[in-house]
């Protein structure tokens, strides 16, 4: 008798011990005897789940502590039977959805455990668990931070890059514009001394053929303009993308300036089989412009068009008034961009593979320098291109 007292008193000094613990920890703690009635809802069990513990104890757990698959969402049985089964009494978090009493679903982590008595048999189980939605909210929140830190990391470095690359380019152009210059020169010496070689021989009635000759220092002012082209075409979208490029405002009348501009794109469509049409209204308005922006534009179209139309096909210019715009349309037929490189177009050193079937060659700067002008004098430039033909319009407004 005194044996099964001590046992008693004993076992009843364990219960009390073990409610004092879980009811101070800070996890929501649920404890059952053998049965799976529940002996225990400390303060955090019944915030979560929205239980009292007057109205829990002796319930079955499953009654009040309902878990769900965090993946599927079906309901997980809980009891002694399972925790055996399962082999959670070892201590294996879990992470799995609560239903609240009133059908809230919490993203928790939970430990369940088993109760043992002196002789070692199965007293009951201990489920603790924690909202876990904070700490993962947290996480996200970190990772988000994170790879924002690491994206703007990224593109400073990617600015840092395009400036050096501009630095270069800039620092390039500016020295290789005083040694092209000197060729130039050099070039127009070798022309005029090649004539009075010529007129020397005519004179002598000399029969020395200087066709060669001529063809090769042809060839030296086709490269030296090709290079100052394309040196002046990188310092002018320097000037243009630092904004320091300068504009000056004039009238410009379309009517007698554009067939100026047009025409020694005139002859160089007609040595190529091509046709160049040109269509301005006589009641076009003045607009006021950089004159010399307005005329490089059209020439880097122009040039672009003449360069890819094949022969036998047409370019036409056309100006047309809309509403307080002026739009300038240059098109090709017989040539067209394919839809998925036209938003490239624009792009600096941009070319569109395998399309250059005549091997004339470019930088892919002009197209660039267009759009830079064309929004610096307050328009833009789109580019479309379909049922056989390719347009690229320029709007700007009728004062700059």
């Amino acid at each position: 008798m005194n044996i099964q007292n001590q046992l008693e008193k004993k076992s009843k000094y364990s219960q009390q011990w073990l409610n004092t613990i879980l009811a101070s920890i800070s996890d929501a703690a649920i404890a059952t005897d053998e049965r799976n009635c529940i002996t225990l809802l400390n303060p955090a069990a019944e915030l979560l789940t929205g239980w009292k513990k007057e109205d829990a104890v002796d319930r079955q757990i499953a009654e009040v502590l309902c878990f769900a698959h965090e993946g599927t969402h079906n309901l997980l049985e809980l009891s002694i039977a399972q925790v055996l089964v399962k082999n959670v009494a070892l201590g294996f978090p879990e992470q799995a959805i609560l239903i609240t009493k009133n059908g809230t679903k919490i993203l928790i982590e939970k430990k369940s455990v088993l109760l043992e008595d002196e002789q070692g048999q199965i007293d009951g189980i201990v489920v603790v668990f924690r909202d876990i939605t904070p700490g993962l909210e947290t996480e996200k929140n970190c990772l988000a931070q994170a790879r924002t830190q690491q994206l703007e990391a990224q593109m400073a470095e990617l600015e840092r890059l395009s400036r050096l690359k501009d630095d270069f380019l800039s620092t390039v152009s500016h020295e290789l514009r005083t040694p092209m210059a000197n060729i130039t020169m050099a070039v127009k010496m070798l022309e005029l001394s090649l004539g009075r070689i010529q007129e020397r021989l005519t004179s002598a009635r000399s029969e020395i053929n200087t066709s060669s000759t001529t063809r090769y220092l042809q060839i030296l002012k086709d490269e030296c303009g090709r290079e100052i082209n394309l040196i002046e075409n990188i310092l002018d979208l320097q000037r243009l993308e630092a904004g320091v490029q300068t504009f000056d405002s004039e009238n410009i009348h379309f009517q007698t300036w554009l067939p100026q501009v047009v025409e020694p794109f005139q002859e160089r469509a007609n040595n190529r089989q091509q046709t160049l049409q040109v269509d301005i209204p006589a009641n076009l308005p003045t607009i006021v412009s950089d004159l010399g922006s307005v005329g490089r534009i059209l020439a880097e179209l122009l040039n672009n068009a003449c360069k890819y139309t094949p022969p036998g096909e047409n370019i036409t210019l056309t100006a047309r008034a809309k509403k307080e715009k002026i739009q300038l349309q240059v098109c090709n037929s017989g040539v067209e961009i394919p839809q998925k490189e036209l938003p490239r177009v624009f792009d600096k050193f941009y070319r569109i593979p395998s399309h250059d079937p005549w091997k004339q060659g470019g930088t892919g700067l002009g197209l660039a320098l267009v759009q830079k002008l064309s929004e610096q004098l307050g328009g833009g430039i789109s580019a479309e291109s379909g049922g056989g033909k390719t347009c690229f319009t320029v709007e700007l407004p009728l004062k700059m």
